[in-house]
């Protein structure tokens, strides 16, 4: 097996100001964590993802990567608060109480579908609870930055025409067809996940204070939206997604919330 690959090492103890031999040491205590079932190379792999890094871009091997992949999965938001802390201003800030959803088991019965698409059906229905945090924790995200940075009237200066026309085109569809359920809560609610990603490009300069911390910077957030949006919808039209993909999103929505933690203590309330 190859070595760990030398510029995932330097850019972990750039990233983190720390020496190669801490680097050695997460990678041993990683592989304690899960059992030693990890490589010493899937191991960095693992290491460099809880720093926020990219490890694919080190990785050549699609199996290896799978693997990973793999690992990383089996880490919930549960467990995130043994992950090395992301890069912070501040002193990490005991992690808030998280909560929790559970599917309801429920039996579900059509004479005509194979059995296949019932169990794609389970397996796509945890998927999308993923799904539907990460994109409405995103709009939250934004909610709060920008009536910090903007005011209360942010949606109306800070947001680019087009997506606010769209939402008061959805919003007026809505109040016309009032016997539907309408999508409820403020203007953010009615666009597509796409459009978060603009309305974050446009304000960049009010981002910054969280994203400049990343190694990549804002693109951290922009490729993991653009990578969820595609998964999002093979979801939304009721397409099963590969096991693969599965694991994306699993790993792409626990990076996001471990760096919410980190941002937590200077995000202030959203204004109403």
């Amino acid at each position: 097996m190859d070595p760990i690959p030398a510029g995932l090492i330097e850019e972990y103890t750039n990233t983190r100001g720390c020496t190669k031999q801490t680097f050695y040491n997460q990678v041993g205590a990683v592989r304690k964590e899960l059992g030693n079932s990890p490589s010493k190379r899937e191991a960095a792999g693992i290491v460099a993802s809880r720093a926020n890094i990219d490890f694919h871009k080190y990785f050549s091997d699609r199996d290896e990567i799978n693997q990973i992949v793999m690992f990383l999965a089996q880490v919930r938001v549960g467990t995130a608060a043994k992950a090395p802390a992301p890069m912070q201003t501040a002193p990490a800030p005991a992690a808030p109480k998280l909560t929790v959803l559970k599917l309801k088991d429920r039996d579900l019965q059509d004479p005509i579908l194979p059995s296949e698409v019932l169990s794609e059906a389970k397996k796509m229905a945890e998927v999308y609870v993923v799904l539907y945090v990460f994109e409405n924790s995103v709009r939250q995200f934004i909610r709060r930055v920008l009536s910090s940075a903007v005011g209360a009237n942010w949606w109306a200066t800070a947001v680019p025409r087009e997506v606010r026309t769209k939402a008061q085109d959805r919003r007026n569809k809505d109040d016309a067809n009032s016997w539907y359920s309408s999508r409820g809560g403020d203007e953010i609610c009615y666009i597509d996940i796409k459009d978060l990603k603009r309305i974050l490009i446009k304000n960049a300069s009010s981002f910054s204070p969280y994203l400049d911390l990343l190694p990549e910077k804002a693109q951290w957030l922009y490729s993991r939206i653009a990578e969820i949006e595609l998964l999002r919808n093979t979801v939304a039209h009721n397409n099963p997604l590969e096991t693969d993909d599965i694991r994306i999103v699993e790993m792409y929505f626990q990076h996001w919330e471990q760096q919410l933690l980190a941002w937590v203590p200077q995000l202030s309330p959203a204004t109403p």
